[in-house]
């Protein structure tokens, strides 16, 4: 596993589809790196934040609007 490879794991965020393998590998890698390590934990505070914020609907007639202009 190359710093390139963890890094666009990194990139990809929670939301990517990776074999539990590869995600092993990746932070194995990460836990000795010291690029992708801090890396991976500034991606982990801001995963943090974003969850903190909550869901947030739209007004309900945010649509009805939308469509009016």
């Amino acid at each position: 596993m190359t710093c390139a490879h963890v890094l666009d794991l990194i990139d990809a965020g929670p939301f990517a589809v990776h074999p539990a393998g590869h995600l092993a590998a990746a932070r194995a890698h990460a836990l000795e790196c010291a690029t992708c390590g801090p890396a991976l934990a500034m991606m982990r505070q801001v995963e943090g934040g974003l969850r903190a914020l909550g869901d947030h609907l739209p007004a309900p007639d945010l649509r009805t609007a939308l469509l009016a202009r």
